[in-house]
């Protein structure tokens, strides 16, 4: 039972944001224009805390951090778009603000960045360990929380947890 449960949630790594009904504008957010975006990253830092630190150059480079490694990344503005490109290709993303809070909507799915952005300095690599919570609902289905990206020794620690402390527990 438990090898099972395990399964069900890898598969539920691939979508690693929560599942909300809401969308960035109902929460308060507000969409930047393209001229905004340039403002608001230009010399600035774009960070989860956790897993990514980012330095927005003027010249349209990225310097910094993504779980532990040294990045060097471009960006640009297309159509109002914030796009960012590494060695994969290029990803181009609506960019939500409130205050510093900053969520990067990628068009045609359901990718979502969350950060802050602060002031100027260098990037860092995070020593912060990732927190996340799993637990199992009534109906059998796993949920993880909090994570944008597990080690498989933290995701298997959190689902041992909720499945040691679900009611449908076997012995």
């Amino acid at each position: 039972m438990r090898a099972w449960a395990f399964l069900l949630v890898a598969a539920c790594f691939a979508s690693a944001a929560p599942a909300r009904a809401e969308g960035p504008a109902d929460q308060g957010y507000r969409k930047l224009s393209g001229r905004e975006i340039r403002a608001f990253f230009t010399g600035k830092i774009f960070l989860d805390g956790t897993h990514f630190s980012s330095r927005y150059e003027a010249d349209g480079k990225i310097d910094g951090f993504a779980m532990g490694k040294k990045v060097s990344n471009t960006w640009k503005i297309l159509e109002g778009n914030l796009c960012i490109a590494d060695s994969l290709g290029e990803l181009c993303y609506a960019v939500w603000k409130k205050g510093s809070d900053v969520e990067l909507v990628e068009k045609n799915s359901d990718i979502t960045i969350y950060g802050s952005v602060t002031g100027g300095g260098k990037a860092r690599s995070s020593t912060r360990t990732s927190r996340s919570h799993a637990s199992v609902s009534d109906d059998g289905k796993a949920l993880i929380t909090g994570a944008l990206v597990l080690t498989a020794r933290q995701a298997r620690r959190a689902l041992r947890a909720a499945l040691d402390n679900h009611p449908f527990k076997t012995s």
